[in-house]
């Protein structure tokens, strides 16, 4: 089987930009919290994220 690489693509897709550098700082402050003996809050946690629209989402260009 073969990988589909994004070279083989016609235009830059549509992707979701998760924020990681704020997840990952929210871990770590997590991670220094139990390590410093507090209790964890409970629960899930949301972070802002976008869309990031590109050339693969919309109409195909006139051929």
């Amino acid at each position: 089987a073969r990988a589909c690489t994004t070279a083989k693509l016609a235009g830059p897709l549509t992707s979701v930009d998760m924020n990681l550098a704020a997840l990952g700082r929210e871990a770590g402050l997590t991670l220094l919290s139990l390590v410093g003996g507090e209790p964890a809050e409970p629960g899930i946690r949301k972070l802002p994220c976008r869309l990031v629209v590109r050339q693969s989402c919309g109409r195909p260009p006139d051929g």
